[in-house]
């Protein structure tokens, strides 16, 4: 199992489910204090590999991947995102909105795809792309651009699933 941004929150969460069903757990960081790690117990347990990387950063993605032992991967759940900046459409600006989609849609695309090898080695992958209600309302009066980019990942989990199911793949997209 592959978890992206799961240092905290939902993406910790996910990965002590996982750990608690004796599976071996990649989760990537960004940049989690070693302080933070310890005061998770969940950190010591042996089957979890906490991995730095930059999911923002194509070539720290492909670096992840040989850093993944195995030669399949099962599940891989792109959690990566954040509204990075409170901002009314108004008031933002374009470095806001590339940062946004890169982190909250590219990252989903670049880890997919870079995995998707991996994926296609294992009798019965699932992706599971995390998004956000701000996907379906655009977000509310301060985060347009975060909601934006969650109804872009919306989009491509529906176009993956139907293209992966077309050329018969392994691979359930959720």
């Amino acid at each position: 199992v592959i978890i992206t941004g799961a240092s905290r929150g939902i993406g910790l969460a996910t990965a002590i489910k996982f750990l608690d069903s004796g599976c071996k757990v990649y989760i990537t960081y960004k940049s989690s204090p070693k302080n933070h790690f310890k005061k998770f117990k969940v950190f010591k347990n042996k089957n979890l590999i906490p991995i730095r990387c930059d999911m923002t950063k194509f070539n720290q993605i492909k670096k992840l991947k040989n850093k993944i032992k195995e030669n399949y991967v099962d599940v891989l759940v792109n959690n990566v995102g954040d509204v990075l900046k409170r901002s009314s459409f108004m008031d933002s600006t374009d470095e806001l909105w590339k940062k946004s989609i890169d982190l909250n849609l590219m990252s989903t695309v670049r880890s997919t795809l870079i995995l998707s090898k991996k994926l296609t080695n294992s009798r019965s992958a699932v992706v599971v792309n995390i998004s956000s209600i701000a996907g379906r309302a655009g977000g509310s009066g301060d985060s347009l651009h975060y909601g934006v980019a969650k109804g872009a990942v919306n989009v491509l989990t529906s176009g993956l699933a139907r293209e992966f199911r077309k050329k018969k793949f392994n691979i359930r997209v959720i």
